[in-house]
């Protein structure tokens, strides 16, 4: 019932190298000041990452980076370069606290602005401090760029099990 939900890849620096994380918790939680929530386990390293560099990136990917995002998850930053391992680009960023990947459609570099305990993760807070995305992706609506079927945004099912949305499967209610 709660999927297939929008997957991102979450950068972080862990001990001074790129790594990151597929996350499909994660939400805009304000527009002013511009704020942007990953739900993460205390257990995971991009937890720790995150905390020890005060900062993250939030990677919006299309469906075809769905194997990196699988792969991605079943192994640990602690010991495991996933950048060399999984051979995985990256574009330049205007903070140091994350990788921003080459291949995203767009992405947030965000500064840690606060942490709160739900359970068994922590609900963290961050403060977009850049946005990068690819223009070309871009359609008008209402005089707001929105975001065009052909990012094909990357669902997780679970499972997984990935999915996409595209013009077919969109209904115009209004104008």
């Amino acid at each position: 019932m709660l999927y297939p939900r929008l997957t991102v890849l979450v950068g972080s620096k862990l001990n001074g190298k790129d790594n990151i994380m597929p996350a499909s918790w994660h939400t805009p939680l304000s527009g002013n000041p511009p704020l942007y929530g990953v739900v993460i386990s205390p257990k995971r390293a991009t937890y720790r990452a995150i905390h020890e560099t005060g900062g993250f990136t939030v990677n919006f990917v299309p469906l075809e980076m769905a194997k990196l995002s699988e792969d991605t998850g079943f192994c640990s930053g602690d010991d495991t370069d996933k950048f060399a391992m999984f051979g995985i680009e990256k574009t330049d960023t205007l903070l140091d606290v994350g990788p921003i990947l080459k291949g995203a459609y767009g992405a947030l570099e965000c500064l840690l602005e606060d942490t709160f305990t739900a359970g068994d993760h922590g609900i963290i807070v961050g403060l977009v401090d850049a946005v990068h995305w690819d223009e070309n992706l871009a359609v008008s609506y209402q005089e707001k760029d929105v975001l065009s079927p052909e990012a094909r945004p990357l669902l997780y099912a679970g499972r997984g099990i990935y999915a996409t949305w595209d013009r077919n499967s969109l209904i115009r209610l209004r104008d």
